[in-house]
C-alpha cells in the first residue's frame, strides 16, 4: 500500500457488509465507475436511526442503483441471510464476503496468506477460516431464482391456524369470513386481482393477534422458541428477560416512559402458566385489559374492518390501487407502548389522507387531514 488514504474514485475493491455505509458519504466518493468492483451484502440491517424512528425507510433499490452507477461491477447478494444459515453468527459476515471477493479474483493475495492472517489474529480461527471457505464456495454457486409469493389460500390458512392458537376457533373463523368477503368483492370488481385481499389478510391478522401479556407468554412457551434459543446460543448458563409490564414497570422520572425490568429464568415458568389466561382476554376479568394500550389494541381490528367495509362500497377498477394503499398502510402500526402509539398516529394520518384523496373530485387535490390519536 503506497498511501494510507485512497483518493476519490481510486478504490479497486469495496467489500461491504452494510449497504447504507457503502452508499454513505465516506465510502461512495472513493468508488470509480471505470475501476471499482463492489462486493455487497444486499440485506439491509436496522440502523440506529431506525431504532429511534421506525418510520425510517431506506430505498435499497435506489442505493444499489447509485452504487452500480459509481462502480465498474457490483456483486450484490443476501449475504447476511446466507451467513446466518450456514455459520449461525453474523460476526463472520465480513470474512464471508472476503471469501467471495477472493474467489472472483479481486484480492491479490493468496488463500494461504489470508488463512495465515486469520491464524495470527487468533480470534475464532477455525470459524473464520470456515467463513472464508464458505464465501469462496458461495461465489461458485449459481444464483437461485427469487421465491414465488405464497399462494393466497395458503397465506390465509396459515393465519387462520395462528388465530386459533392465539384465541380460539371462533375468533379465527370470524377473521376468515371477513377476508373471504373481501376476496369475493375484489374478484367481482377486478376478476384477476388479489392485492386487496392479500393486504387485508395480512394486516387484519396483525391487528387481531396483538402481542399482549398472554400472547408473549404463549410465544415464549413454544418448543420452537426454546429450540431457537438453544441453537442460537451455546454454553448459556442463565436466561434473563427484559420486559416492561404495564402494571409493574416504573416510569423513568426524566422521560416519563416505562422502564424495563429484568426477570430471571423463573419468568419462563410463569409464562407457561400465564399463556392459559388467554380465555380472559377482552373480558371484564382480564387484569391486563384495562390499560389504555390494551383498550386501543382491542379496538384497532374493528376500526380497520369498518374502514375496509366503508371503502369496499366504492371499490372499482379506478379506485382499487388507492384502496389497496389504505389497507396496506396499517403495516405502519407496530412496536410496543409509546412507540406503537406514535406509529398508530402516523398510520391513521396516512390512511385519512388516502381516503380524502378518494373523496376528492377529479383534478382536485385532496387536503391533508389531521386525525388525532385516540
Amino acid at each position: 500500500i503506497a498511501s494510507p488514504r485512497i483518493d476519490a474514485g481510486a478504490a479497486d475493491l469495496l467489500v461491504s457488509a452494510d449497504m447504507v455505509v457503502a452508499h454513505g458519504r465516506t465510502a461512495r466518493p472513493l468508488l470509480g465507475p471505470g475501476r471499482t468492483v463492489a462486493v455487497l451484502n444486499a440485506d439491509l440491517a436496522p440502523t440506529a436511526q431506525f431504532v429511534l424512528d421506525t418510520s425510517t425507510r431506506y430505498d435499497r433499490g435506489g442505493m444499489l442503483d447509485s452504487i452500480r452507477a459509481a462502480c465498474r461491477e457490483v456483486v450484490a447478494l443476501p449475504a447476511a441471510a446466507q451467513v446466518a444459515d450456514r455459520l449461525g453468527d453474523l460476526i463472520y459476515l465480513n470474512v464471508y464476503l472476503l471469501g467471495i471477493a477472493y474467489q472472483r479474483g479481486l484480492v491479490p493475495v493468496s488463500a494461504e496468506a489470508i488463512n495465515r492472517a486469520l491464524e495470527l489474529n487468533g480470534t475464532h480461527v477455525e470459524r473464520n477460516k470456515a467463513a472464508f471457505a464458505a464465501g469462496r464456495a458461495a461465489a461458485l454457486e449459481q444464483p437461485k431464482p427469487a421465491p414465488e409469493a405464497e399462494p393466497l389460500d395458503a397465506l390465509i390458512a396459515r393465519r387462520v391456524a395462528d388465530l386459533k392458537a392465539y384465541q380460539n376457533a371462533r375468533y379465527a373463523r370470524d377473521y376468515e369470513a371477513f377476508v373471504n368477503r373481501v376476496r369475493l368483492m375484489e374478484k367481482t370488481a377486478l376478476a384477476s386481482e388479489e392485492r386487496l385481499t392479500r393486504a387485508v389478510a395480512i394486516q387484519l391478522h396483525r391487528l387481531m393477534a396483538y402481542k399482549d401479556e398472554y400472547e408473549v407468554a404463549r410465544l415464549h412457551s413454544l418448543p420452537e422458541w426454546r429450540a431457537q434459543l438453544e441453537n442460537g446460543f451455546t454454553g448459556t448458563q442463565r436466561v434473563e428477560l427484559h420486559l416492561a409490564p404495564p402494571l409493574l414497570a416504573k416510569r423513568d422520572p426524566r422521560t416519563g416512559l416505562p422502564r424495563k425490568m429484568t426477570f430471571g429464568p423463573w419468568m419462563l415458568k410463569a409464562m407457561g402458566l400465564l399463556r392459559h389466561g388467554k380465555i380472559l382476554r377482552g373480558t371484564a376479568l382480564d387484569p391486563f385489559g384495562r390499560t389504555e394500550e390494551r383498550r386501543t389494541e382491542r379496538a384497532l381490528a374493528a376500526e380497520y374492518r369498518a374502514g375496509i367495509e366503508r371503502l369496499l362500497r366504492r371499490l372499482t377498477p379506478e379506485t382499487h390501487a388507492r384502496i389497496c394503499e389504505w389497507a396496506e398502510a396499517a403495516a405502519g402500526i407496530k412496536g410496543f407502548g409509546h412507540i406503537k402509539s406514535r406509529n398508530l398516529a402516523a398510520a391513521r394520518q396516512r390512511m385519512a389522507e388516502i381516503e380524502a384523496g378518494l373523496e376528492a373530485k377529479p383534478g382536485q387535490a385532496a387536503e391533508k387531514v389531521a386525525v388525532p390519536a385516540e
